[in-house]
C-alpha cells in the first residue's frame, strides 16, 4: 500500500484489486490499512474470483503471491 500512496502522490492514476480469500482477522486489518491510508477509493477486494482471466487482462502490472 505504500507504493499505492508514492504513485498517487507522483501523480498516477492507479488502482489495486486484491484477490483472494482471507482470514477475517487479517481482512480487517487490511481493511484498516487501506481506510487510514486514504486509499478507499483506489483498493478494491475482489475476494475469490473463479475465473480471473478479465482482471488479469485489464491489468498493467500482476503481482501472485503465495
Amino acid at each position: 500500500m505504500d507504493a499505492i500512496k508514492v504513485l498517487v502522490r507522483k501523480g498516477f492514476d492507479v488502482k489495486l484489486a486484491i484477490v483472494g480469500v482471507w482470514d477475517e482477522k487479517y481482512k480487517c486489518h487490511l481493511e484498516e490499512l487501506v481506510s487510514t491510508s486514504n486509499l478507499k477509493d483506489r483498493i478494491t477486494f475482489t475476494g475469490y474470483v473463479e475465473n480471473p482471466t478479465s482482471l488479469i487482462q485489464n491489468s498493467d502490472v500482476l503481482l501472485i503471491c503465495s
